[in-house]
């Protein structure tokens, strides 16, 4: 079998393990909050692990077949201009490429426009997912009890996407909490404002009234020719 095949089928490896490595970061970074969808996302990944895995040990396989040759290991670092296909049905690209392609085949659907979250829905939220996180955590120990690792891995990783949101939730929550505050710190200063100037005006026109008593006064002293001392 000619070299070129193997170098092809090491460049095709190596372009499949940066995509799948680059879909599973988006799949650990996206888990969602309801725990059936959280269940289907950990297990396409703990897939894409076990996908990387077997591509890694045909790697490792095919790199050893070159040594043992006493051949060089192709250099599959090197830029190609397109996708190339070849006899065995693979297909490769550039690192460039596979990021791309990772990047379009996760890429999410557009986001139906939400409605305005309240503190209501923030707290009903967090009340939910601990209920899910307590469930989750007996599991957990049922899980390593019967020393199945392959659920306890799963089950960990939905336990730490859980976990992440409650906190990004207890965090929301505290900031709409600060900046309703702010805002009503900002509307008591402001009402203070307004007092501070209706008061102002009405001493300006108290003023003006005292001053006109006393030209008034002044007019009947001089009047009944008294001395103003």
């Amino acid at each position: 079998m000619p070299p070129s095949k193997y170098e092809r089928e090491l460049r095709f490896i190596d372009a499949e393990v940066k995509r799948l490595k680059y879909q599973y970061q988006m799949l650990s970074e996206t888990m969602p909050a309801d725990p059936a969808e959280a269940s289907d996302k950990a297990a396409k990944a703990m897939a894409m692990q076990e996908e990387i895995r077997s591509l890694e040990a045909r790697r490792a396989e095919i790199e050893k077949s070159f040594v043992d040759a006493g051949m060089d290991l192709p250099d599959i670092g090197r830029s190609m201009n397109a996708t190339v296909h070849n006899a065995s049905g693979f297909e490769v690209h550039s690192p460039e490429e596979a990021e791309a392609l990772a990047k379009a085949m996760v890429s999410e659907k557009p986001e139906p426009e939400t409605k305005k979250v309240t503190e209501t829905d923030i707290s009903s939220e967090i009340e939910d997912i601990t209920d899910e996180l307590m469930a989750l955590e007996i599991k957990m120990v049922r899980a390593e009890i019967d020393g199945d690792d392959e659920t306890l891995q799963k089950l960990r990783m939905m336990h730490s996407s859980l976990r992440s949101r409650r906190d990004a939730l207890v965090q929301s929550a505290k900031d709409m909490k600060a900046e309703k505050a702010g805002s009503a710190s900002t509307e008591r200063i402001e009402a203070l404002e307004a007092d501070n100037r209706a008061l102002r005006a009405q001493l300006s026109d108290v003023r003006t009234d005292l001053q006109d008593v006393k030209d008034t006064l002044r007019l009947i002293v001089d009047a009944l020719g008294l001395d103003r001392e």
